[in-house]
């Protein structure tokens, strides 16, 4: 679907940044430490959602110029990587980097568009609170879809197994403090996010 195509381009970009060594010190939106959890050299599968768009020779390409050993296409289109834990690390870092940067960009940056007044996260990227400004915030799923992706990403690499992954994405009136709209991964996943962003908005009036 069309609506995905944000979804690879951000996790190319966070790939993008992880090959360029990029690094993160502190979480402009809100994201707390980097988790203090032991991680481990090992296999980190990937759901076929994330690779929309991509033949198997771009995704095995990608995965050589970012350094991973080894790259698996499995029959229901997930990708299975063999990374070192201190790929996996910098990989975390990157991504919670790129949040930051798009978070920047939605609330304070030169193309800001005025609709969202901050967004918060907590430190394994499980919930991601956008609070709107009511006068001109109306539902889109791609922000959720591109901030679930994300959240989902950050998990899998943290040692999270892909059927246990839960981001909750959260848009809040920035004035009341009233949920105007709530998506999850698993719509996402289901292909539902429309539907429940719809679902809150009719719920909100």
């Amino acid at each position: 679907m069309k609506k995905l195509i944000s979804l690879g381009l951000a996790l190319c970009l966070a790939l993008s940044l992880t090959a360029c060594g990029g690094t993160s010190s502190g979480g402009q939106g809100g994201g707390g430490s980097q988790s203090t959890q032991v991680l481990q050299d090992g296999p980190v599968t990937l759901p076929a959602i994330f690779f929309t768009g991509m033949t198997e020779e771009e995704i095995q390409t990608s995965a050589q110029e970012q350094g991973f050993s080894q790259c698996t296409v499995n029959q229901d289109g997930s990708v299975t990587y063999t990374v070192t834990a201190e790929q996996r690390g910098q990989i975390m870092e990157a991504t919670k980097a790129s949040l930051d940067s798009s978070i920047a960009d939605l609330t304070s940056g030169e193309d800001a568009d005025k609709i969202f007044t901050k967004i918060e996260y907590n430190d394994d990227l499980s919930e991601i609170s956008f609070y709107a400004n009511p006068d001109t915030y109306s539902p889109n799923a791609a922000y959720a879809y591109s901030f679930c992706t994300l959240g989902a990403y950050y998990q899998i690499f943290s040692g999270t197994a892909m059927d246990a992954v839960n981001v909750t994405v959260h848009f809040i009136n920035g004035s009341t403090n009233e949920e105007l709209q709530t998506v999850t991964y698993q719509d996402m996943l289901a292909g539902t996010a429309d539907t429940a962003a719809s679902s809150s908005s009719s719920a909100a009036q």
